[in-house]
């Protein structure tokens, strides 16, 4: 059997829709948000920001908050609509519906300070260790179907940051199998002593996104991708007897 030592390098004949270098400074984008007059949040509220434009310089913010003393966990969901950097005006307030998939926000007319686009988005708002949330949106940014993850700070100078959109390449990041030291057969692209017992979750898995801090994540549909394109895989290692060697399949199969 042969052992992996090299992560997976994947090819896309899309060579301008997806790279896999993340072109995105964080560090340098620090947008600005104030609250609507009136509107005051706890001192338990979390903070993330959406970014969106060519230079990632358009921002939605996203605040989750308690509606009182009493709540015993998130039930009340910001959103700054019209991406203005003032969060809690009119209409910016969800509260969660339990009766929604057991808990969730509904928002109808979020809209993208990119491309104009108005979309509805389905959010879920888990609570995470040191008292913050991860905010999971379910949106559709030009016309695809997308997923975002934004991990939240206790305040706006920490709070998770993650840009969204096309306007720059999309990058490939592998999901949670670990490759290292597992045996892969070279005939059928599966990994042999993977730590799931699942069929599906033994094989290579990337998702085609983009990371942003705090461990937030967004990636999209692959029904992005035309038909008639093939996503490529070269999986790089060196075998038993200590020599480089490549497999290289196509990835036909799409989820």
């Amino acid at each position: 059997m042969n052992r992996i030592v090299l992560i997976i390098v994947m090819l896309f004949t899309l060579a301008n829709t997806v790279n896999s270098k993340q072109k995105v400074n964080y560090n340098r984008i620090n947008p600005k948000i104030k609250p609507a007059s009136g509107r005051q949040f706890s001192d338990k509220a979390v903070y993330g920001v959406l970014l969106f434009g060519k230079k990632a310089n358009k921002a939605i913010w996203l605040i989750a908050d308690f509606k009182s003393k009493q709540s015993k966990t998130f039930d009340v969901l910001y959103i700054d609509k019209n991406a203005n950097g003032i969060i809690g005006e009119a209409g910016e307030r969800t509260d969660r519906d339990v009766t929604l998939f057991g808990g969730a926000y509904e928002i109808n007319d979020c809209k993208n300070p990119a491309t104009g686009e108005t979309t509805k988005i389905l959010a879920f708002v888990k609570a995470t260790k040191n008292n913050q949330a991860e905010i999971q949106l379910h949106l559709k940014v030009n016309e695809y179907m997308s997923y975002a993850f934004l991990n939240t700070g206790s305040s706006p100078e920490n709070a998770g940051k993650l840009y969204i959109g096309f306007e720059q390449a999309l990058n490939f990041y592998k999901g949670d199998v670990a490759l290292k030291n597992y045996e892969f057969y070279e005939g059928m692209g599966e990994l042999k002593n993977a730590p799931y017992k699942d069929y599906y979750l033994n094989k290579i898995a990337y998702n085609i996104g983009r990371k942003g801090t705090n461990g937030s994540k967004w990636f999209v549909d692959i029904s992005f991708v035309p038909q008639n394109e093939s996503l490529i895989a070269s999986l790089k290692y060196i075998d038993k007897r200590g020599k480089n060697k490549e497999y290289i399949s196509k990835l036909n199969m799409r989820c």
